[in-house]
């Protein structure tokens, strides 16, 4: 159970460089800004496929920069 719950650990550290990684790629991509994300952009055109983030979102309720 211990070599189960230590390559468990292994996996779980991987997955976080990744994202981290992942997420540092795609701010790169959108050149160091993220206006893409402000809230008045997505209400003027929201993704059918998904609701409206609720007004308490904490990335929606943070001023753009």
């Amino acid at each position: 159970m211990l070599g189960m719950l230590i390559m468990a650990l292994d996996d779980l550290r991987r997955l976080y460089t990744s994202a981290d990684i992942t997420a540092a790629l795609t701010l790169e991509g959108l050149l160091g800004t993220d206006t893409v994300l402000a809230p008045d952009l997505h209400a003027i055109r929201p993704t059918p496929a998904r609701p409206p983030p609720p007004p308490t979102c904490a990335p929606c309720s943070r001023a753009p920069s």
